[in-house]
């Protein structure tokens, strides 16, 4: 199953001088083989962890977690883990991620020490609490949803619910494989996992994955590149079902979504001088398609809707309501397209007024299929 890894903002992320001289070049020269030697050298790098573990820092990505879960993960019914430098780390991020989700949402899993100060010793699972704890993560019906990890249970632990993976914590080639394979088990509705990267680490992806690149990263699909700005919805789904179901390879499927948006590069430059957000873009540019009067206002008009009504697309109630608010944004801009297209052509068995509801419901389902694509 393919495994998607969207870029966090950039100001979440650990800067890339940062992130060569304190991780990858040390772990290069050291050649880690394991989490354990991976943690002993990470113990070292003082200067990385200080701004992984900065409060704000902490803070702002638990904020971005707990929204991305509610709106992303939760909907769908799969839970998530929260991947953290180390046990203090962990800690913290329990504490933040307590201002913004449920307390019984999240548990921390770790390794409990004699040595441990007061804020690690709150989270100190007995060998029975710990076994329950895994046992109930697995289950889609309870709690907790989210579980807060360094090292325990990145190898070795199976729970197909599991969907997201939310990382901070640098990891490289045999460690970032294991953690990252915990997504990657099949599931009644799952057809994806994803890493949530506040690294940076899939930034340059040959160097966290320095071996077998052809192979091991085929499977990985940067979302970044499918969130494209193409016009025929139909067209592109079709290319990420055959993406998914391997009938195609990661490069073909880019290469195919590339030929649909005409000439990417202009749409680079497009969006480069719009003001307009990556979501509203996308539904721009399948409006501009479509031949929309107005697309960049539309598009604004549609993005409103959809971002008010988060999980449409798991609850058919909201869906519907969902689409007879678009419906009533989109009729006057397809009517004046329908208007335009019929003006000379002989008269045939479909009216008008069947002619725009079926280009509306077209449009719509452009729309509804980009929205999931870029969510």
């Amino acid at each position: 199953m393919p495994l998607y890894y969207p870029l966090t903002p950039a100001e979440l992320r650990i800067d890339r001088d940062t992130l060569e001289e304190e991780f990858f070049r040390v772990v290069d020269e050291a050649g880690v083989a394991s989490i354990e030697e991976l943690n002993r050298l990470l113990d070292k790098a003082e200067k990385l962890k200080a701004v992984l573990k900065a409060p704000d820092r902490v803070d702002r990505i638990a904020a971005h977690i707990a929204l991305h879960y509610r709106e992303n993960v939760e909907p769908r019914g799969f839970k998530g883990f929260v991947v953290a430098v180390d046990r203090e780390g962990c800690a913290l991020y329990k504490q933040a991620l307590d201002r913004y989700l449920p307390e019984d949402y999240t548990q921390v899993v770790y390794t409990g020490s004699h040595k441990d100060d007061d804020l690690l010793r709150q989270h100190h699972l007995d060998e029975t609490e710990e076994k329950r704890v895994r046992k109930a993560f697995r289950d889609p019906d309870q709690l907790p949803k989210i579980l807060i990890v360094t090292q325990k249970l990145l190898t070795g632990y199976d729970a197909p619910v599991l969907y997201a993976m939310y990382l901070d914590k640098p990891l490289k080639d045999h460690t970032l494989l294991q953690a990252i394979a915990r997504v990657n088990r099949p599931h009644p509705g799952k057809e994806s996992g994803l890493i949530v990267d506040y690294i940076g680490v899939f930034e340059n992806l040959q160097r966290a994955l320095a071996f077998e690149g052809e192979t091991i990263t085929k499977g990985l699909i940067n979302l970044e590149e499918l969130k494209i700005r193409f016009a025929d919805g139909e067209q592109v789904e079709d290319v990420i079902r055959r993406l998914r179901e391997r009938q195609i390879s990661v490069q073909a499927a880019l290469e195919q979504m590339t030929a649909l948006t005409g000439d990417t590069v202009a749409a680079e430059a497009e969006q480069a001088e719009s003001d307009l957000q990556n979501g509203e873009f996308a539904l721009y540019w399948v409006l501009k398609g479509q031949g929309i009067a107005a697309p960049k206002k539309t598009a604004r008009q549609v993005h409103a809707v959809l971002d008010s009504h988060p999980g449409w697309a798991y609850n058919p109630k909201v869906k519907s309501t969902v689409r007879l608010q678009l419906y009533k944004v989109l009729s006057p801009q397809v009517g004046q397209r329908v208007r335009r297209s019929v003006i000379g052509e002989e008269p045939g068995p479909m009216s008008a007024q069947a002619k725009h509801a079926a280009a509306l419901k077209v449009t719509v389902d452009a729309l509804l299929r980009m929205n999931k694509v870029v969510s």
